[in-house]
Parts: structure tokens; sequence; C-alpha cells
């Protein structure tokens, strides 16, 4: 017997392969995995989506340096984003609420307050400059 890691990692790959869908069933079929059908990678997808938001944090940081909470609301909001986005792919069961998972309605949440938020941090009176407020306590 011929022990194979990929048998337990990928069910229906094993000695007996996988068959195309049957009747009733399609690729679509959530829980299901079928020979001949496509699946997205979707941990290598959040994967790279998490280093994009790493950059784009860190290139927008000295921006939002005098906006307390503003870094945590861009994450927050790109994060949301990038949950939506990657949750339509993964093969999930339970679709709770207009055919979205609970993942998407949580991310559809962060999304709203963190853009609220945001916005409210844009119009909000901004601190003075650290070297002016430095140089005043000085004279």
């Amino acid at each position: 017997m011929t022990i194979r890691p990929g048998s337990y990692l990928a069910p229906g790959f094993g000695d007996a392969p996988a068959a195309p869908p049957g009747a009733g069933s399609s690729c679509a079929t959530a829980g299901s995995y079928f020979a001949g059908c496509s699946y997205h990678l979707t941990p290598a997808y959040d994967i790279v989506g998490a280093l994009l938001l790493l950059a784009v944090l860190l290139a927008v940081r000295s921006r939002l340096a005098d906006r307390p909470g503003a870094t945590f609301s861009l994450f927050t909001l790109l994060y949301g984003v990038q949950r939506l986005t990657l949750d339509r792919f993964r093969g999930i069961d339970e679709r709770l609420l207009a055919g979205l998972s609970g993942t998407q309605l949580v991310a559809i949440i962060a999304v709203l307050l963190s853009a609220v938020t945001l916005v409210i941090l844009r119009f909000a009176a901004r601190p003075p400059p650290r070297a002016a407020r430095s140089s005043s306590v000085h004279r």
C-alpha cells in the first residue's frame, strides 16, 4: 500500500479518481469535488491580497500619520473588500442572506463603518504638525 499525501488533502483524487459531475450535480455544487472542474486556490489569492494590502499601507503611512485611526480604518476597508471578493470564489456551503456568506456580511459592515470613519477623519480638525508643537513648547 502506497501512502500519498494528496489522497488525504484532495478527497476523490486517491486510488479511485473523482468522477465527472453526475445527474443533479454540477461543478458549482458546494462541498463536492469532481474531475474536470476547476477550483480556485483562494489561500494563495489571500496571500497575494495581503501583500498588496501591506504595500498600499506602507505607501500611505506617512500621509496618514497625523490622523490617529486612519491607517487602521484604511486597513479594515481594504481587507473587507478583499474578503468580499475572495469569498465569492470559495466553495462555501452556507450562504446566509442574498447569496452572501457570513464572512461577506461581516465584511460589508466593516467596509461601511471604516468608510464612514475615514470620511469623519478626513474632515475632522487636524492637530498642528509635530514640528510646530515641539517648537512652541521650547519657547
